[in-house]
């Protein structure tokens, strides 16, 4: 049983972790696009390649980061009922 503990608190830690993560890239998209609306007003060429990228790469680790999270709380909820029905 203190196996099954552990096992699920450290996945239950690996999913709060991820779901920080995600919310902290979702609000740096949300910054960055802001910036972005700004740098086209303005017209500054670079600022605006850079901050799409930003942007690109940044809905691609969300994207990853949440893929991640599916299979981490999967994996948990099978151990939870696993141990529940032990």
């Amino acid at each position: 049983m203190n196996d099954k503990s552990r096992v699920l608190s450290t996945l239950k830690s690996r999913i709060t972790s991820l779901e920080e993560e995600i919310t902290q890239l979702e609000f740096d998209v949300e910054q960055d696009t802001q910036k972005l609306l700004e740098a086209s007003l303005k017209g500054e060429a670079l600022s605006i390649k850079r901050l799409s990228q930003t942007v690109r790469d940044n809905k691609a680790r969300i994207d990853a980061r949440f893929a991640e999270l599916q299979t981490v709380t999967t994996e948990h909820d099978e151990k939870a009922k696993s141990s529940t029905s032990s």
